[in-house]
């Protein structure tokens, strides 16, 4: 049986659900599909904290409305000291505080099973936060059955989701060093970075803080942008005016889990 199918069949027997919905490629792909088995029995519920960047809430926003699915946004701030240390475990304690944060919600409408977006190639990746999860008793459904990114695209493609080509994204967390605490000056200062290289069209991009030093990773297709001379300096001065004093692009471009 195609695994569509077999998704489509494991959403139905759960009867009702509450997905984590960020509004990137896989959950939108996720909440799509989940409308179309469980139609008003599905509802996303956003959690809106310090580590995600304000453009996702409107994304999330839009493709909700688009589906025509019950949309809760929960603003939250995570306040864990485990968290803001910035162990190799941050994601662990960042995942249990908004898991639990989506389970209360569900629970209140008498909702028993919450699923969330992690696909295959998670796995391959440095992920601690699957064992929050897994203790949650959150569902996988696209890790269960083993659908990987690059089918997403497609499957998302064929569906008509704007989200099919959509970069993927992360939390603000990601772009910082081990060790360094995380606080919320430099956590704006993350995104203010992104924010203003995307609106020069640089899609794919993550901004690694390092202190002084910012490390610009974008897609490799697009390095090659940073010959010119005045688009440099445009960066260099706002990055400069933000408060870094080395402004530096990795050259290999943009990966996932580079920091892990």
């Amino acid at each position: 049986m195609p695994k569509l199918q077999e998704l489509k069949n494991y959403l139905e027997e759960l009867g009702s659900a509450a997905l984590a919905f960020s509004g990137g490629v896989d959950s939108s792909f996720l909440l799509k599909i989940s409308r179309q088995v469980l139609r008003d029995r599905i509802i996303a519920v956003t959690v809106f904290s310090q580590v995600m960047p304000e453009w996702e809430i409107h994304s999330a926003r839009k493709i909700a409305r688009m589906l025509n699915v019950r949309h809760l946004i929960l603003e939250t701030e995570i306040r864990d000291k485990k968290f803001l240390r910035n162990d190799r475990d941050r994601c662990y304690w960042c995942k249990k505080k908004i898991f639990n944060e989506v389970k209360k919600i569900a629970t209140q409408l008498g909702i028993g099973t919450v699923i969330e977006a992690s696909t295959y190639d998670d796995l391959d990746d440095w992920r601690p936060g699957m064992s929050a999860l897994r203790e949650l008793k959150v569902k996988s459904p696209l890790i269960e059955f083993k659908f990987t990114k690059k089918e997403i695209r497609l499957f998302s493609k064929k569906l008509h989701l704007p989200t099919w080509d959509k970069p993927s994204s992360s939390c603000l967390a990601t772009r910082i060093p081990y060790g360094r605490r995380i606080t919320p000056d430099v956590l704006n200062r993350i995104a203010s970075a992104e924010k203003f290289l995307l609106k020069k069209g640089i899609h794919q991009v993550r901004v690694r803080d390092y202190g002084d030093l910012a490390r610009i990773e974008v897609s490799p297709s697009q390095i090659s942008r940073f010959s010119n001379s005045k688009f440099r300096k445009n960066i260099v001065t706002k990055f400069r005016n933000l408060g870094y004093r080395y402004i530096t692009l990795d050259l290999e471009g943009y990966r996932m889990g580079s920091m892990n």
